[in-house]
């Protein structure tokens, strides 16, 4: 008997078990009705609501048996299983100021549809009444924290973080759930780590910085409010002081993974950690024995003792000989000058020889080269000036500028002052907003909104009165007020061009162009008269500019004096022989840099520069050459002419280009496609598709074998064929053959090539110096400084293995 009715007692006894389990262990999933309202059914298939929809928002159950819900009136409240409000809708949100939601719920008004929210925490959850926090037991709906907080952390090890603003900040403090208080709202930073076994509290002092500790879940301190960084990582705390940090384990804070501190350092398990000094790193063990050297750009650990490497690029230097100086693994490098190198090491940067001898450690938050040996660098201290003997110019201050070489303006503590580049301080530390330094020693200085002008001995040469200084040719300033531009006489102590031009620009001491409405009027100095107008100008070079007014175009230099008057439709640059040539109404005609005709305008179809004493002139269709007073010298009867060079000139005759000389001598038959002017003796022909160079006697210098023939110095050619590039000397020997894609000649001893798409260096007997394997290379004229560079492979190695 006993036997037959065990199975039937088993069974009713489970099926009592299924029905007394809570509705939510069936899995109630949230639905939305016709109407729009949610509700929950048993399963997403079914229509039939377990819970009927009467609530604007409805979430899922959560582990503790409660969902939360948004009633009909947009409060929050939580519902039991049955449907029940446990806690009546009466709040704002209910949650904790840490999910993720509660930010969502913040910048839309609303939540997710399918939004997880976090779990009750033993019975306990947070609340929202008129924007304050507050903690509510849910069972029986009393309130533990009542609503007056700014935030309110999920509790972690059995303590919550609340949070009450303070002006700016928020301060933080700990409580048991209990609400005994663990610590003080005091405190600008608290984290909890390791579950809430601990936390991390943060403090800012006097100075406005962060100081870190740690303290146990009994708020006990393990850690004083003392450190400038603290983590918590596999069993071990890292602490940071003066920018170093040191490993601790957790069980008895002794110090491991070596007693001198880091840079940086990452545990990578129980026994071994990754750490770095100088901007390389390696791996050591808990007694502090390196195990892989510091010399890698990043390491990752991947398991066991096994691990990924990062070489840092490789940087090969080497002088002008070709002779390579250093072979070095950093991250970037470039030239000061030809003493003085800056590199770079995982963000930070320090001086380095050319030798590749390292003069600093990596200590610098940045350097940036300015010129004449002068470096702005950035460290702990502030910013400031170096020298290329890394002596200091100027002190630690809040940012340092070099506004003209030789002067470096610093600003410190809402301060100016200004030094040069022997460290002497030329204007001391003023309530001044800025300083810049102008040619000749004057110095634009601004106070209370205006600018004035200083010595060197800094005594007021002109009081401030100036919205802006822009320019300085003694004596002439040229001045700001308001948006308009006005020229200052400082000897005069006035206004030699009232603030009334739009522009103004200095030619010299004696000559000025001004700027109103869209035309330019040339003013002369000292005096202040309007002498001219125009319409545009550009300059030429140095000392002419070319001017246009109404159509038409001229000359002017820069001390004042027209030229060419804008009179003329044209007007060509400078040739060599320092000859203008103009064209004006079907006319052309010569002028010197003095403004002297040396030919008037006449009829001619064309005319070209004048070099040698001839021009270049067309009748019809033919090209022949005059001199610079207009006598016919070559009659016209060539297809086209190039202008004189080394007393020679190229002709066409019968589309064949050839040289005559001054007295129309053919010196070099017509054979050639193409021909460029002779230089240094040798030029540029094309014969028969093909390249090459003759000498003025007509020899061929460089064989016709090229698509393409460029000059280099000294003498020497580049040349292509099918693509690729070599070297011929002077005598036309090819030094190197076209084997390369890319050729870039030193010096007569070294030449940098490109192959395979790689960068290598070659001497110029053909001997390989650096095979081409880089992926870059730099050089600097000025230093003499040529480096190669090229990323080396990853690498996965075994530590126990070496």
């Amino acid at each position: 008997m006993c036997k037959r009715s065990f199975p039937l007692i088993l069974l009713l006894g489970c099926m009592q078990a299924l029905i007394s389990l809570p509705l939510h262990a069936q899995t109630l999933v949230v639905r939305r009705s016709a109407a729009g309202l949610y509700g929950y059914s048993l399963t997403a298939a079914q229509d039939n609501f377990a819970i009927p929809p009467r609530f604007q928002k409805a979430f899922p159950f959560m582990r503790s048996g409660y969902a939360k819900v948004v009633a009909e009136n947009g409060q929050w409240g939580l519902i039991d299983e049955k449907g029940n409000f446990v806690l009546p809708p009466q709040y704002q949100y209910i949650g904790w100021s840490d999910d993720y939601y509660w930010m969502d719920y913040l910048q839309k008004g609303n939540v997710s549809d399918a939004s997880l929210q976090q779990d009750s925490y033993n019975q306990l959850i947070g609340f929202v009444q008129n924007g304050l926090w507050g903690l509510v037991h849910i069972p029986s709906g009393k309130v533990v924290l009542s609503a007056q907080y700014d935030a309110l952390r999920y509790p972690k090890g059995g303590l919550l973080a609340i949070g009450k603003r303070q002006g700016k900040d928020t301060l933080w403090g700990l409580r048991s759930l209990k609400n005994k208080e663990i610590l003080p709202l005091q405190y600008h930073f608290l984290q909890s780590v390791e579950g809430g076994s601990y936390w991390i509290a943060g403090k800012r002092s006097a100075e406005g910085k962060l100081l870190f500790g740690a303290l146990d879940f009994k708020g006990k301190f393990i850690w004083e409010l003392s450190y400038e960084a603290l983590r918590f990582e596999q069993g071990f705390w890292l602490v940071r002081k003066q920018n170093r940090w040191q490993a601790y384990k957790a069980e008895t804070l002794d110090a491991c993974f070596g007693k001198q501190p880091w840079d940086a350092i990452r545990i990578a398990d129980a026994t071994h950690a990754i750490v770095q000094k100088n901007g390389r790193w390696g791996v050591c063990d808990i007694q502090g024995k390196m195990l892989l050297p510091l010399q890698y750009r990043s390491i990752y650990a991947i398991h066991g003792n096994r691990y990924r490497l990062a070489p840092f690029p490789e940087w090969q230097f080497y002088d002008e000989t070709g002779m390579r100086r250093a072979v070095l693994q950093l991250a970037e490098v470039q030239a000061v000058d030809k003493d003085l190198l800056i590199y770079t090491l995982d963000g930070r940067s320090g001086f380095l020889s050319p030798a590749g001898e390292m003069l600093s450690s990596p200590q610098y938050d940045y350097i940036r080269a300015v010129g004449g040996g002068i470096c702005l660098v950035r460290d702990s201290s502030g910013c400031y000036a170096l020298n290329r003997r890394l002596e200091r110019l100027t002190p630690p201050a809040d940012s340092v500028q070099l506004d003209f070489p030789g002067f470096l303006s610093v600003y410190r503590n809402g301060q100016w002052a200004l030094y040069d580049s022997t460290k002497r301080q030329i204007i001391p530390f003023g309530n001044y907003e800025s300083i810049r330094p102008f040619h000749f020693e004057r110095f634009a200085v601004k106070q209370e909104g205006l600018w004035g002008i200083m010595d060197r001995l800094s005594r007021w040469i002109v009081s401030p009165r100036f919205d802006s200084l822009s320019a300085y040719t003694p004596p002439y300033w040229i001045a700001y007020r308001g948006q308009h531009q006005g020229l200052y006489a400082e000897d005069k102590q006035k206004w030699l061009i009232e603030p009334i031009a739009d522009s103004l620009h200095l030619l010299s001491r004696y000559a000025c162009l001004m700027k109103q409405g869209n035309s330019w009027y040339l003013v002369r100095l000292p005096e202040g008269s309007i002498q001219g107008k125009m319409d545009d100008w550009r300059p030429l070079n140095d000392t002419f500019l070319l001017v246009r007014y109404s159509g038409y175009e001229g000359i002017l230099h820069r001390l004042g004096q027209w030229v060419i008057e804008p009179y003329y439709t044209q007007v060509s640059g400078l040739s060599k022989d320092g000859i203008f040539t103009i064209y004006h109404k079907g006319k052309y005609g010569l002028v010197n840099r003095h403004g002297e005709w040396l030919l008037p305008l006449r009829p001619f179809d064309a005319l070209g520069l004048a070099q040698e004493g001839l021009v270049p002139m067309r009748e019809g269709r033919s090209w022949g050459f005059v001199s610079i007073r207009g006598n016919k010298r070559i009659s016209s009867r060539y297809g086209s002419v190039k202008p004189y060079a080394e007393g020679l000139a190229a002709v066409q005759i019968a589309g064949k280009w050839g040289f005559i000389d001054a007295w129309e001598s053919l010196r070099i038959q017509p054979l050639y496609e193409e021909a460029e002017s002779f230089e240094q003796g040798k030029a540029m022909v094309k014969y028969k598709g093909k390249w090459g160079v003759i000498d003025t006697q007509g020899k061929t210098i460089v064989g016709f074998e090229y698509d393409s023939i460029e000059r280099l110095p000294k003498g020497w050619w580049l040349v292509s064929r099918n693509g690729k590039q070599g070297i011929v000397d002077a005598q036309g020997i090819e030094r190197l053959h076209t084997n390369y894609e890319q050729v870039v000649l030193l010096n007569e001893a070294i030449v940098v090539v490109k192959q395979n798409g790689h960068w290598g260096l070659l001497r110029m007997d053909g001997f390989m110096l650096a095979a081409p394997v880089f992926e870059q290379y730099l050089y600097d004229p000025y230093s003499k400084l040529l480096v190669f560079r090229r990323e080396l492979p990853w690498q996965t190695i075994d530590i126990d293995a070496d």
